[in-house]
């Protein structure tokens, strides 16, 4: 999904005179250990995340379609299980995403 936002970003300078308009929006999701003995490590980077996607706001298009705009989206899950990192859990939360 990253990727996806990453392919997107350099089409969004000098919309070329027409208006954006906004064709949907894109779901980034992250796997983070949230809670527990990990939390630590993992907020800083969903920060990080939802800080980049709040300063990116909508992306536009590429070259033939730089007035079609998304609207970007954070998507969070906590991968911890009673108070530790659960791979299944993990695992749980990518497939709930992807199926978004």
């Amino acid at each position: 999904m990253l990727v996806a936002a990453v392919l997107v970003l350099p089409g969004c300078s000098g919309l070329i005179n027409s208006q954006p308009h906004v064709i949907g929006t894109l779901k980034i999701g992250a796997d983070l250990p949230l809670s527990g003995d990990d939390a630590p490590d993992g907020i800083p980077v969903k920060n990080a995340i939802a800080l980049t996607i709040q300063q990116a706001g909508q992306v536009c298009g590429a070259a033939s379609h730089r007035d079609a705009c998304v609207t970007l989206q954070t998507v969070f899950a906590d991968d911890v299980n009673k108070g530790i990192h659960d791979p299944a859990t993990g695992a749980e939360n990518v497939r709930a995403m992807v199926s978004d």
